[in-house]
């Protein structure tokens, strides 16, 4: 018999829709990970570089700066550059997303809606964790 054994990360959601931001730390927290919360760029930037996430689950449309320019930050910081940035919006076919995905900036594009299983699976795939 195989057990799968899967490390909890912690997962910084950012969105400035608290009603996503609740039901996405919900499933996420059921399923054992840790969950950091940011309703704004500024405070994205900084609970990321305070905490030091395993993952990004960032909207590309935040109340005081655009999504891709917290992406840009995060990628400049040392503390933050290695961690994997799923940036989500209405439309990941549009040209600001793809050439934000081909500079590094986002590691994934999500079109919203997105189910959470989506969302748990690249988490587990792909936060880096440290042991």
């Amino acid at each position: 018999m195989h057990l799968k054994f899967v490390m909890a990360a912690t997962v910084l959601i950012v969105d400035d829709n608290p009603d996503i931001r609740n039901v996405l730390a919900s499933y996420l927290y059921r399923s054992g990970h840790q969950v950091l919360e940011a309703a704004n760029g500024a405070m994205a930037i900084q609970r990321a570089t305070a905490e030091s996430p395993n993952f990004v689950l960032l909207d590309l449309y935040l109340p005081d700066m655009n999504g891709l320019e917290v992406a840009r930050t995060l990628r400049k910081t040392p503390v933050t550059q290695h961690i994997p940035i799923a940036g989500w919006t209405v439309d990941c076919r549009a040209t600001m997303y793809r050439e934000a995905l081909a500079a590094g900036y986002i590691d994934f594009c999500l079109d919203k809606p997105v189910s959470v299983a989506v969302i748990e699976a690249l988490v587990e795939q792909h936060a880096k964790q440290e042991c």
